[in-house]
C-alpha cells in the first residue's frame, strides 16, 4: 500500500460536547469521510468527551483508517490551551504549574489557540506550548499575523487552527500535516500546510455565542447577541467575514 506523503485533516474543532456548539459526532465523521481527511483533533472545551466518542464512533464503523486522538481546549489561569493526545482528563482547575505538569506526565503536547485573543502570559504560553496557532478563521488579520510573527521570532512550530463550532464552518480549514511516519511526530516536527483557508462568518460567531447562552441559560449573553445581530443588518454585513 502506497504510504502518503501528507496527513489531511482539521485541527482545532468543537462538537456538542462544548457548551457554544451542536455540532453531532455523526456530523464531524461524514464530514472526515466526505472530505477524505485523515484525522480529526476534536478540541471541545475542558473535556476529552467529544474525541473519544468521535473515536469510538469510527470504530464502530470499522474504520480503521481516521486518526482521532484524545484532545480537549482548557481553559488554564493564563487562558485556552489545547492539549493533544492525553490518556485521560486534565487537572485544569489548579494552577498552570500543575496543570503543565499533568500534561507532561501524560506525555502529551501543547497547542497554544488564537494567541492574541483572551490570553496572558503570552511569552510563557510560547515557551511552554508546543505548537502556535498562527491562523484562526474567527480572528482579524491583525492578530492571526501577530501571532504569525512572534511564533518566528520565537522559532516555534506552527498550525493552521479551524476553531469550527458550526456545522459548515468545518470547511474553512483544512490542514496538511508532512508524514514523517507516526502522527504524533509528524504534528510535532512535520511541516504544516494550508490545503484549504476560509474566514468565518460574522453571523456564524454570534451564532455560537447564541448556542452558549441557551446552554448556560445566560439570558443576558443571548440578548447581547441579539442586538449584534441587529445592527449588523442595519449595516448590510450580517454575511459578512471576520
Amino acid at each position: 500500500m502506497e504510504v502518503k506523503s501528507h496527513f489531511k485533516g482539521i485541527i482545532h474543532c468543537h462538537s456538542n460536547h462544548s457548551y457554544d456548539s451542536i455540532v453531532s459526532i455523526k456530523e464531524i465523521y461524514n464530514f472526515a469521510k466526505n472530505n477524505e481527511l485523515d484525522f480529526v483533533i476534536l478540541t471541545d472545551h475542558n473535556t476529552i468527551d467529544g474525541s473519544l466518542e468521535l473515536r469510538d464512533y469510527a470504530k464502530n464503523k470499522n474504520d480503521t483508517n481516521l486518526i482521532v486522538p484524545v484532545a480537549a481546549e482548557y481553559k488554564t489561569e493564563f487562558g485556552d490551551v489545547i492539549v493533544v493526545f492525553n490518556k485521560s482528563e486534565i487537572d485544569y482547575k489548579n494552577s498552570f504549574n500543575e496543570f503543565y505538569k499533568s500534561v507532561k506526565l501524560q506525555d502529551a503536547i501543547t497547542l497554544l489557540p488564537h494567541p492574541y485573543q483572551s490570553h496572558k502570559e503570552l511569552d510563557r504560553l510560547y515557551n511552554v506550548c508546543d505548537l502556535i496557532e498562527v491562523y484562526n478563521p474567527r480572528l482579524s488579520d491583525t492578530k492571526n499575523v501577530e501571532a504569525e510573527k512572534k511564533a518566528f521570532l520565537q522559532k516555534k512550530n506552527y498550525y493552521f487552527g479551524s476553531d469550527a463550532h458550526l456545522k459548515e464552518d468545518y470547511e474553512n480549514v483544512i490542514v496538511l500535516i508532512e508524514n514523517l511516519g507516526d502522527f504524533k511526530t509528524s504534528i510535532l516536527n512535520g511541516k504544516i500546510s494550508l490545503f484549504k483557508k476560509s474566514k468565518t462568518k460574522k453571523i456564524n460567531i454570534i451564532k455560537s455565542q447564541i448556542i452558549k447562552g441557551f446552554k448556560q441559560k445566560k439570558i443576558i449573553l443571548i440578548l447581547k447577541q441579539m442586538l449584534k445581530i441587529i445592527k449588523l443588518i442595519l449595516k448590510n454585513e450580517l454575511l459578512n467575514k471576520a
